[in-house]
């Protein structure tokens, strides 16, 4: 029996920063297929130090962080990964995610793997690109 590799199939991504819509990296998304929007089953805690950052490790003091659901191909996956630096600066972990309609899948996120100098104690559940700027 042969086993799959991650990227022999099409996968599921939810994004959270600036791979959102309206965002400079969205450019690696712009033909994946859009899922829904939705959000995180458990509580994360989102930081955000010019960039937002997803602490690893389910928080009470997280919030469910909302997120966009892509369908990504192999070669965006590869793009994805690329740019996230993962799985040194970033790490890829499947997440059950909650879209608006009340369906749960499993997704692919992207966590911050340096836990300590990323978490500067402020969770957001969004990312607007505004939190540094007026003081969120």
């Amino acid at each position: 029996m042969k086993t799959k590799k991650v990227f022999e199939t099409n996968q599921l991504v939810a994004v959270y920063g600036t791979l959102k819509k309206g965002f400079g990296n969205h450019r690696l998304l712009k033909r994946a297929d859009f899922i829904g929007e939705g959000v995180t089953k458990d509580l994360y805690r989102l930081c955000v130090s010019g960039l937002p950052f997803l602490i690893d490790g389910i928080s009470e003091e997280g919030n469910n962080i909302e997120v966009e659901v892509y369908m990504c191909n192999p070669f965006e996956m590869m793009s994805l990964d690329a740019l996230e630096g993962h799985p040194v600066f970033y790490e890829r972990k499947m997440t059950p995610i909650v879209l608006s309609d009340g369906e749960t899948y499993d997704a692919w996120v992207y966590f911050v793997k340096d836990n300590t100098h990323y978490n500067n104690g402020v969770y957001h559940k969004s990312y607007t690109g505004i939190e540094n700027y007026i003081g969120y």
